[in-house]
């Protein structure tokens, strides 16, 4: 039996931002093309695609903040997928962010559901990662309040 066991790990504080907002609808990548770094770190973000790559050799928690106005009344979701386009789900680390309205409740009013914050927790990272806005209603927008903020730990 063992306890307290501690590995010593060094950390980068990384943030990326948006220079200017972005025109959205769903389906489309956030993209990023400002960084600021506690430190040398291992992540970089294609300006153009929005692909986000980290090391293998480092661990991660990517959260994204997000900002959205939104063209008409409604529902937004993002979340972390593979850089091809496939899903993520739990087991992979991903945790969506969201903007939730549901009609009616049981005495008719509506009400709502918020997550601003979308999660990416991965070890060792295989994969390229990029940020989709999976559902908005279109010509919604991306603000420059939106931010990736990265901990990278060796």
């Amino acid at each position: 039996m063992s306890f307290g066991n501690i590995t010593e790990a060094s950390a980068v504080m990384v943030e990326y931002t948006k220079s200017t907002s972005q025109t959205v609808s769903s389906g489309d990548v956030i993209v990023f093309d400002t960084k600021r770094s506690t430190g040398s770190d291992g992540t970089s973000v294609d300006s153009s695609t929005g692909v986000i790559s980290l090391s293998g050799a480092r661990n991660y928690w990517v959260q994204a903040s997000l900002a959205v106005t939104m063209s008409t009344n409604g529902s937004y979701e993002a979340t972390f997928q593979d850089s091809a386009g496939n899903t993520l789900s739990e087991s992979d680390g991903v945790f969506p962010a969201y903007h939730t309205i549901t009609y009616p409740d049981n005495f008719n009013n509506s009400y709502i559901n918020h997550s601003y914050m979308g999660s990416l927790i991965v070890d060792n990272p295989t994969l390229d990662y990029k940020l989709v806005i999976t559902a908005v209603p279109a010509g919604s927008t991306v603000l420059v309040e939106t931010h990736l903020f990265i901990m990278e730990l060796v």
